[in-house]
């Protein structure tokens, strides 16, 4: 994992980032939650960041506002670390959705859990299925710009072998393709993973009807072309919707 590190570089602080490298993670420091702030609009390589609570002022909350009032890391992971954090802390930092909370001295097996929490909650996965490869691809780019991690399949046979590979937080596919197509994916996923919101997305819009795929389970329905921000905002509304249910799920079963 690549961790950004805000905060002094010295005390408990400086030797939680040497922890971090010793267990095999990049660890990049920032002085300041401004700066954090810039870095992290700045450079998507990014997998979670480590902010110390013990920042004088308000500044940590400050930078936790920033990060959750914008819209391409409203979901991204945040840590807190510090020698104590009180009530106060910790409710405000459940309010803006901190995903943990470190207190010094932190041992080399709490930090590899928390590590490996944030990990399995970190960016969301959307499995992009199209046979058109332009379509895919600027899909593709347009969440990946929001730091979504992307897949793409060139069909819905791909789509299938994928998601029985590997773990999936959304699913966004065209309806119209040869064989198995949106529909015949559809059904196969609101039967065997119902924990992935499903977006539907055609050029043929006489054809489907959006009353027709919401009946079958679809989450969303766009008829091409659509505009790119309300594809992003509805994958936000139900990446949080189906938020618990995934939660458990990867809980459940470690290798997810």
């Amino acid at each position: 994992m690549k961790i950004l590190m805000i905060g002094n570089d010295l005390g408990a602080f400086e030797t939680l980032s040497r922890q971090i490298v010793s267990a095999g993670h990049e660890a990049v420091k920032i002085p300041s939650c401004t700066s954090g702030v810039r870095k992290l609009k700045s450079e998507q390589s990014f997998d979670a960041v480590i902010v110390d609570a013990d920042l004088p002022g308000k500044e940590v909350l400050r930078f936790l506002r920033a990060v959750r009032n914008d819209q391409s890391l409203a979901d991204f992971p945040v840590i807190t670390a510090g020698e104590a954090h009180s009530e106060q802390n910790v409710v405000a930092y459940h309010d803006l959705r901190v995903n943990d909370i470190l207190v010094y001295p932190v041992s080399p097996a709490t930090l590899e859990a928390k590590l490996a929490r944030i990990k399995g909650e970190g960016k969301r996965t959307v499995l992009i299925v199209d046979d058109e490869p332009y379509v895919a691809e600027t899909i593709a780019e347009m969440l990946g710009a929001q730091r979504y991690r992307t897949i793409i399949a060139r069909s819905g046979e791909e789509a299938l072998h994928i998601l029985q590979e590997m773990a999936v937080h959304a699913l966004v596919t065209d309806i119209m393709m040869p064989h198995v197509t949106g529909i015949d994916l559809l059904k196969v996923v609101k039967a065997n993973y119902p924990h992935i919101p499903v977006i539907m997305i055609t050029a043929h819009f006489g054809k489907y009807r959006p009353r027709d795929a919401i009946n079958l389970g679809a989450d969303g329905f766009f008829a091409k072309p659509f505009h790119d921000t309300e594809l992003i905002y509805t994958l936000q509304s139900l990446l949080e919707q189906y938020r618990p249910l995934q939660f458990n799920l990867s809980h459940q079963d470690p290798e997810k």
